[in-house]
């Protein structure tokens, strides 16, 4: 009698301990999306903060939304390219593409470092075919 008992009881526990690792998964993929969503959204703020900034010195294309990217390895742009030069770590590169517009941009002391024509061309050593 008693293993019909610890058989019953393991049944009903089956289900139970099933139901609570689904709801924990459940629950840490909703914080999970919501954590990232958090970090997208201040991320917009911040580049459209930046290009408020920005456009107070430089007239900037009103008709596309540009690519924004922090310079992290300033000493590998700059072997490569001379519109790097001024740059440090940290500053912002902003990519009008069809401006054809480039422009390094630095939020401390709120200066405009670089602006130049977007040169996308690539060749064989840069790996493109």
């Amino acid at each position: 009698m008693a293993t019909l008992k610890s058989t019953q009881y393991s049944l009903l526990k089956k289900p139970a301990i099933v139901f609570v690792i689904v709801l924990l998964i459940a629950v840490a993929a909703c914080l999970g999306w919501q954590n990232w969503q958090l970090k997208h959204n201040d991320i917009e703020a911040q580049n459209r903060q930046m290009l408020k900034a920005l456009s107070t010195h430089l007239l900037l294309p009103q008709d596309e939304d540009p690519t924004i990217a922090i310079i992290k390895d300033v000493d590998t742009l700059k072997s490569r390219q001379a519109f790097f030069n001024d740059a440090r770590n940290g500053d912002q590169l902003v990519i009008y593409a069809e401006a054809s517009k480039a422009i390094i941009y630095r939020e401390e002391g709120d200066l405009i470092i670089n602006v130049g024509p977007l040169n996308l061309t690539t060749t064989e050593a840069d790996g493109a075919q």
